[in-house]
């Protein structure tokens, strides 16, 4: 499951995950780590840390990762910026979460990223029992989607791209 988009059914409901599109970064037998991609703030990089409001990129809007632990930062980026502690994602990006790494993507014109505040976290086994039940469908990564210009049409960007309507998916869509 590692390296695939979480799609949330439309009958997920509450303030994190509905119409998410959650970005799998970790998946193993201790639980799964993920990234909500389409739920952008208010907020501006130059808000997360004193060192941060000079830089080149401060005025980018930060978006909301999910419930766990909103004082992490997690910048997901164009692979072509390498840090210590830079995971590749999938060809073409990745992601680093030190406040060196924030510094260096932020001051550059061109690489191409997303800050985002928090994650989403499942415990072991609780994300496969939550798509067997049916509140997320799993889809292989969409690379070009990722950083879209366009993250409040994501969710319906992404249903589209597989082909399926709102009205006929998840659990009692047919009653």
């Amino acid at each position: 499951m590692s390296s695939n988009l979480l799609i949330a059914v439309p009958q997920l409901t509450g303030p994190f995950f509905a119409k998410s599109i959650v970005l799998i970064v970790d998946n193993s037998n201790q639980g799964s780590t993920g990234i909500v991609l389409n739920q952008p703030t208010n907020h501006r990089i130059s808000e997360l840390n004193e060192s941060l409001k000079e830089s080149r990129r401060r005025n980018d809007r930060l978006f909301l990762g999910g419930p766990v632990d909103p004082s992490a930062a997690i910048i997901v980026h164009d692979e072509a910026y390498q840090g210590p502690d830079t995971k590749t994602i999938v060809a073409g990006m990745a992601l680093s979460t030190s406040l060196e790494s924030i510094q260096a993507i932020t001051q550059s014109e061109s690489l191409a990223f997303r800050c985002f505040i928090g994650y989403a976290g499942w415990a072991a086994g609780q994300l496969e029992a939550e798509i067997a039940l049916g509140n997320w469908l799993l889809n292989p990564i969409i690379p070009e989607l990722i950083l879209t210009d366009q993250p409040e049409r994501l969710w319906d960007t992404v249903l589209n791209e597989m082909g399926l309507d709102p009205l006929t998916i998840g659990h009692g869509a047919f009653d």
